[in-house]
């Protein structure tokens, strides 16, 4: 509710605002659209955490069939490289052909999370670098997805996947938590650390493919 009731303010002041021009007959184009604008920006704002609500509350059974994981990936990989050239993203697989019992859908869905997640780690960094790597071992399948972004504090680590806790100024500190109800939906594992070898951090997926 607090989330929802935020935007809800500048969308009644700017209606108020158009309201009081309207009567006076002051009318501005570039104030008016400035003020529709704003209107327009906060209910879309609202149709996301909405959007996120209802897709944590409401999270089906995954559907689960044999699949084609480098494709999922590659798919999800190809969506955010292609969007952000200015990044330099790497993807590294040792094992092709990996099939395995998963639900494209919810797998898209938490992978394009923590790629959206790592792309705003590394905003406004120089050279910012995304790196995803997958494996085999064991017949468990380990996905790494690593940045050289801000990095995350190890005394909070245990909070992210937590509903509604967030670091950042406009979250709902849902999606991690998406992702991680998706991960255990399939009986896998997710982990956040900080990225030994560079700023930044890793998230590791793990499933039983047997």
């Amino acid at each position: 509710a607090h989330e929802v009731k935020n935007p809800l303010t500048p969308i009644k002041l700017s209606a108020e605002r158009i309201e009081r021009k309207y009567k006076e007959k002051d009318f501005n184009n570039e104030e008016l659209s400035k003020l529709t604008k704003t209107i327009s920006k906060q209910v879309d704002d609202i149709g996301k955490l909405v959007d996120e609500f209802s897709s944590f509350a409401r999270m089906p059974k995954p559907e689960m069939k044999q699949d084609d994981f480098n494709e999922t990936i590659t798919e999800s990989y190809n969506l955010f490289k292609n969007a952000h050239t200015n990044i330099n993203f790497k993807i590294n697989s040792y094992n092709k052909n990996i099939f395995f019992q998963f639900d494209k859908f919810q797998l898209t869905q938490a992978f394009n999370n923590l790629i959206k997640n790592a792309v705003e780690a590394v905003d406004n960094i120089p050279n910012p670098s995304i790196n995803i790597v997958y494996y085999i071992n064991n017949y468990k399948l380990f996905i790494e997805f690593i940045d050289n972004g801000i990095g995350v504090d190890n005394a909070k680590i245990t909070k992210f996947f937590e509903p509604y806790y967030t670091t950042k100024a406009k979250g709902t500190g849902l999606g991690l938590s998406i992702v991680k109800k998706i991960i255990e939906d399939h009986k896998g594992v997710i982990k956040i650390e900080k990225n030994s070898e560079q700023t930044g951090s890793k998230i590791t997926l793990i499933f039983n493919i047997e």
